[in-house]
């Protein structure tokens, strides 16, 4: 229950809250991954980023038992930090390891294009963008098939104009 409320309190940007509310919980269980997950992001959004980068390892660490946690999970928690910090080519190698262990993940493969767009990889971002569309749950909502959709068709454009040039 608490680790439900800091993850709401994450999404409506309310990260000192969301910190109190993740802590609160490791207090009860220090070895409950998805409120490490949840502290991680809510320290990043801080500005306590070398923080917030030891709890991902943690995840990371912890990954290694199946049991504990999806290791593409906490893989692509690593490569979303890279993201953000606009380290493409770490970014790319934590998603493409992710996308080895849950290839299913539509996320994996949209983060990846991000990721390869940063990198002025276009072709290559275009592919991981389709691959995203083609893993896409039915229960998306329209707004990110629409955000998708644009980014595809931004992806298309900078393949033509690097073609040509």
């Amino acid at each position: 229950m608490i680790n439900g409320y800091g993850r709401i309190l994450l999404r409506l940007e309310r990260y000192q809250e969301a910190e109190e509310q993740f802590r609160g919980v490791l207090q009860i269980n220090e070895r409950y991954i998805p409120a490490r997950v949840g502290l991680a992001w809510s320290l990043y959004h801080q500005g306590k980023k070398r923080e917030a980068f030891g709890e991902l390892r943690y995840v990371k660490w912890k990954a290694k038992d199946p049991k504990v946690y999806p290791i593409g999970a906490a893989l692509h928690h690593l490569g979303r930090y890279y993201l953000l910090e606009e380290d493409w080519k770490q970014a790319e190698s934590y998603f493409r390891q992710a996308i080895a262990h849950s290839p299913e993940r539509y996320g994996n493969y949209w983060e990846l294009g991000q990721a390869l767009l940063g990198q002025e990889r276009y072709d290559e971002a275009l592919t991981a963008f389709e691959s995203a569309r083609n893993r896409l749950p039915d229960n998306l909502g329209t707004e990110s098939r629409v955000e998708l959709e644009d980014v595809i068709a931004l992806a298309r454009s900078k393949c033509v104009n690097k073609r040509t040039t």
